[in-house]
């Protein structure tokens, strides 16, 4: 991985992680009990896995980042952010995840979100050009904000517990 956080307190990352032949360029761990913030400018580029797995830490907040062309392992497989079961509090605004002028795009979701996921805000970020959809998110929880999203299209899955979203939630 480019970078991993298995556990601590807390990390601010100002990063360029790009091309980890065999992993994600951002990984944090369930054990990280900190505050994580991934500054503006940062660019998560071209990695065999997801570009950014959160699967811990509190108050984690992905700002004006450039995510793309991950996935490297098998198109659609892995998506440009990941954020794992039951995390909760985190925030991604203003990033760009999708395909980049400079890589070829093979990720699948700009954005996927898993179950139990609460207390999170996802606003003005760029999803297009992704190649299974923009954004999942496998259920919508109690509190959150999903708004000002490109592109503004409603999302259906089927199978159980299926649903149509639209923005804004």
């Amino acid at each position: 991985h480019g970078v991993t956080l298995d556990a601590g307190e807390g990390a601010y990352l100002d990063v360029w992680s790009g091309s980890s032949p065999a992993g994600r360029g951002i990984q944090i761990g369930s054990a990280m009990r900190g505050e994580v913030q991934i500054r503006p400018g940062s660019r998560i580029m071209g990695n065999y896995l997801d570009g950014i797995l959160v699967n811990g830490g509190e108050d984690v907040q992905i700002d004006d980042v450039f995510v793309g062309a991950n996935s490297q392992a098998a198109s659609g497989t892995y998506n440009g952010i990941t954020i794992g079961a039951n995390v909760t509090g985190w925030k991604v605004r203003g990033c760009k995840s999708g395909d980049l002028p400079s890589g070829s795009n093979l990720q699948g979701y700009g954005l996927y979100v898993n179950s139990g996921c609460n207390h999170y805000i996802v606003t003005g970020n760029d999803f297009r050009d992704n190649v299974t959809g923009t954004m999942y998110v496998l259920d919508i929880g109690t509190s959150k904000v999903i708004k000002d999203n490109l592109p503004n299209t409603p999302q259906t899955r089927t199978g159980a517990g299926a649903v149509t979203l639209t923005e804004p939630l």
